[in-house]
C-alpha cells in the first residue's frame, strides 16, 4: 500500500501508514483509527477465508472493499494505541503473516 502524501506537513507516527480521503487529511490524527491490514484480495471470497482464519484466532477481523469495489482488504482492529496494534502484529507474525502492516485510516 503507498503511502498517501497529499499532506507532507503532517506526517503519522512512525511505524504507521496512513491511508485515507483528501478531506479526511485535514482531521486530526485520531488513534482509534488504527488498523492492520493483513491482506487485500480482488476475490471477496479469498477475503472472507482470511477473515474467518484470524477470528477463530481471536483476532477483530473485519473485510471492507476499496472505494472502486475492485480490492477487497482484510484488517484487524481499530486499535486505540500503537502499543496495542504492534502487540498484535507480533502475533500475526507468529502465526506466519510477515506482510501485515499498521496503518491509519480515517
Amino acid at each position: 500500500m503507498q503511502r498517501n502524501d497529499s499532506n507532507p506537513g503532517r506526517t503519522p507516527p512512525i511505524g504507521v501508514k496512513r491511508d485515507s480521503k483528501d478531506e479526511a487529511d485535514n482531521a486530526p490524527f485520531r488513534s482509534s483509527h488504527l488498523y492492520i491490514q493483513v491482506s487485500a484480495f480482488s476475490s471477496r471470497d479469498n477475503a472472507e477465508r482470511l477473515k474467518a482464519r484470524l477470528t477463530d484466532e481471536g483476532l477483530p477481523a473485519l473485510s471492507t472493499q476499496d472505494d472502486a469495489g475492485r480490492l477487497h482488504r482484510v484488517r484487524l482492529g481499530p486499535y486505540d494505541d500503537l502499543e496495542s496494534a504492534n502487540a498484535v502484529l507480533a502475533k500475526l507474525g507468529e502465526l506466519g503473516n510477515n506482510g501485515a502492516q499498521i496503518i491509519v485510516d480515517r
